[in-house]
């Protein structure tokens, strides 16, 4: 697998910008004939109590809040979470695969969450009311869902910010950004 370092993602345009704010991936090692327990104990920045919960938690500070999380299986499969930027997770992984001797069978990202700041007020209500592919129970969540197909979801708040989720990459946040801005842009606020 190739990886290539995108830096922290943040575009500007004349009336939006967005950020990557969570990089999900999921993979599996191999790491032969060796117990979760024993596992564990090579690991100084984990958590693992079998009682409460079935997988290893370790935990990564990359510093200035940047925190990242893995939870790994008896499977062998992980799942990374918190990750800001591809080289966050590489890093994750390949120290993992150090620490254990262990072999990297694969490793895919499933889901890259993304603001977005429209830098305007939107009125949910009538978006509610206009657009298709939506849902609005303010009761419930105070945000607009819209459905922008291939399981893509933008959580719209009155505020203007936006919440991207389902994006397989961060060509699909920006693809995305764009679409929900040009979608949401008639229901702004003067």
């Amino acid at each position: 697998m190739i990886w290539f370092y995108m830096g922290f993602y943040k575009i500007l345009s004349e009336a939006m910008d967005w950020q990557v704010t969570n990089i999900v991936a999921v993979g599996k090692i191999d790491v032969a004939g060796k117990s979760l327990q024993e596992i564990y104990e090579k690991l100084d920045n984990a958590l693992y109590n079998p009682n409460v919960f079935p997988a290893i938690r370790i935990f990564y500070d990359y510093g200035e809040g940047r925190k990242v999380s893995m939870l790994l299986f008896a499977s062998r499969k992980f799942v990374v979470a918190g990750a800001k930027n591809y080289k966050e997770v590489e890093r994750t992984v390949k120290d993992l695969v150090k620490k254990l001797k262990a072999k990297l069978e694969w490793l895919e990202i499933v889901n890259v969450v993304a603001l977005l700041d429209t830098g305007r007020k939107i009125d949910v209500e009538r978006a509610s009311m206009e657009l298709e592919n939506v849902m609005y129970e303010p009761s419930i969540f105070p945000g607009l869902v819209v459905r922008l197909g291939n399981g893509v979801a933008g959580l719209v708040f009155y505020s203007g910010r936006v919440v991207l989720a389902g994006n397989k990459s961060v060509e699909d946040v920006e693809r995305n950004a764009e679409n929900v801005y040009r979608i949401l842009s008639r229901f702004f606020y003067e």
